[in-house]
């Protein structure tokens, strides 16, 4: 059944092409099929390929296509078919800005109800349940780092998420779930909203999770949730792991140069709502040493120009150290710890 859409990976996108595909999954709706949850799988695939191909390309017909997606909602991989897609698109730099309010209208028509089948799933108890769920927290969480991260100025985009209930369900995920990428979601949708961030320290068992997460993820935490919290010593953490990375280390500044993209990332999320910290604190003391640091390690060493490019220990330590000092640049550029976001 799938072959016969009349489209073509060589074709460009347009929306009569994407009405095709939504015809087809309506026709498995009404005239279930032994083969609906295979060729709905392939329809999925067929309309995140067209979906991304063009910041146009997405229409308001997107939420109608991820209901139809799910099928029967006794199949639990039907149920995470709209996730699945959810999550290629919001990979899509390209769609970002377009793509955005479609994934606002699918908050609560669409997203929670996923959010909360991974939760039944986890509370299911089932054999290899853990190891499902863990997958499909996976796309849950690049969808809510997403909605954090595009979303335009004025827009809560925390308080949004809290009131469709997904900041309650990626809590209660978060107790039990070792979800790298939902931990990273769940840290910009606090950043966003100081009422997502009272939220999420108010319930231990995540709360706990997240203070012990490996990484950067532990050192922004405190940061992020300060204004909830009434951490005094908020920066410490991040402080301290920024002044391990001036001993040089391979991996003490791979983990600066990981929380230091979050730390941009959360900013952003933020925007000028929510400084996350301020010029004249000790984050910035701390962002400032390590800047010292590496341009002193920079000076006496010296490369050549085939000394980087060898694929080396040596070189991948340079890269990384440019890497660092580009990080350290950007964040130190933004006044009071924020990003503005546009409008």
């Amino acid at each position: 059944m799938a072959q016969t859409t009349p489209v073509c990976s060589s074709c460009p996108p347009t929306r009569s092409h994407a009405g095709v595909l939504l015809d087809m999954l309506r026709a498995l709706r009404d005239r279930p099929r032994a083969c609906a949850p295979r060729v709905r799988v392939h329809i999925a695939q067929l309309l995140v390929e067209r979906w991304s191909c063009s910041a146009d390309a997405v229409d308001d017909s997107l939420p109608d296509a991820l209901r139809l997606l799910t099928g029967d909602t006794a199949d639990e991989k039907q149920v995470a078919l709209p996730l699945w897609t959810l999550g290629k698109l919001t990979a899509q730099p390209r769609i970002a800005a377009s793509l955005w309010p479609h994934v606002h209208s699918c908050l609560e028509p669409v997203l929670a109800p996923q959010a909360e089948q991974l939760a039944a799933l986890l509370r299911s108890r089932a054999a290899d349940a853990t190891t499902r769920a863990v997958d499909l927290a996976a796309p849950l969480g690049d969808v809510v780092s997403f909605y954090a991260l595009h979303a335009p100025g004025g827009v809560d985009a925390g308080a949004s998420l809290l009131r469709a209930g997904i900041v309650r369900t990626a809590s209660a995920l978060l107790a039990t779930l070792d979800a790298p990428q939902l931990r990273r979601g769940v840290l910009l949708a606090c950043a966003a909203s100081p009422a997502a961030a009272a939220f999420m320290t108010a319930v231990p068992a995540a709360h706990a999770h997240m203070q012990r997460a490996p990484g950067a993820i532990a050192a922004l935490w405190p940061l992020v949730t300060a204004s909830a919290s009434g951490n005094s010593a908020a920066s410490a953490p991040l402080c301290a792991l920024l002044a391990e990375a001036q001993t040089g280390e391979p991996a003490k500044q791979a983990t600066a140069l990981e929380a230091l993209t979050l730390l941009l990332e959360a900013m952003r999320a933020a925007g000028a709502a929510q400084p996350l910290w301020r010029n004249d604190d000790a984050t910035h003391a701390a962002l400032q040493g390590l800047q010292a640091a590496l341009r002193a390690a920079t000076s006496e060493e010296a490369p050549s120009p085939e000394a980087v490019s060898d694929g080396s220990e040596h070189a991948k330590a340079h890269t990384r150290r440019a890497a660092l000092r580009q990080c350290l640049k950007d964040v130190l550029a933004c006044a009071d710890g924020c990003l503005r976001k546009k409008d």
